[in-house]
């Protein structure tokens, strides 16, 4: 026979399995819901000769705002790097917008900075950008600056 105290463990564990699979089943709605929204995106290539470090999922900023994400990165017939942004749709951005690869302080994650140009036309659905800056990698800075370094100090 159960006792109180066991019945009430017992409906205490189910709503905890409850509240668990609805906050699961919400968590994929809303992710899905994100993903599968073109209506409030739009889509924007740019290529660059190195992405050191820039993953699927980075921001895309303009002045310090997230007003994007990077969804896809591929390789083209010369081996460059083509990088596939979803750019929210109210965000227009002018023809010769350039975006460069920024790092969130000395060693955090990439991001795409974005810098508005002055066009009065602006990018479609689809379209590139045709102003990029590469990824600075720090330990080719490094080895810059040391190499700088030596060079003074040998006569």
């Amino acid at each position: 026979m159960l006792r109180a105290k066991d019945i009430r463990e017992i409906i205490i564990g189910l709503l905890t399995v409850l509240v668990f699979a609805a906050v699961i089943v919400f968590m994929n709605r809303s992710g899905s819901v994100t993903a599968d929204s073109n209506d409030t995106t739009y889509l924007v290539n740019a290529q660059f000769n190195q992405i050191d470090g820039l993953d699927v999922g980075a921001d895309v900023r303009m002045s310090g705002i997230a007003v994007g994400r990077v969804v896809a990165e591929k390789l083209d017939d010369q081996h460059r790097a083509i990088v596939i942004m979803k750019i929210n749709k109210n965000i227009p951005l002018p023809l010769d917008t350039s975006a460069s690869i920024q790092t969130d302080g000395l060693f955090g994650a990439k991001y795409i900075g974005l810098e508005p140009g002055g066009a009065e036309d602006f990018i479609k659905d689809g379209e590139n950008l045709t102003y990029t800056q590469d990824a600075l990698v720090v330990t080719d800075l490094l080895e810059l600056i040391i190499s700088e370094g030596r060079a003074k100090k040998t006569p």
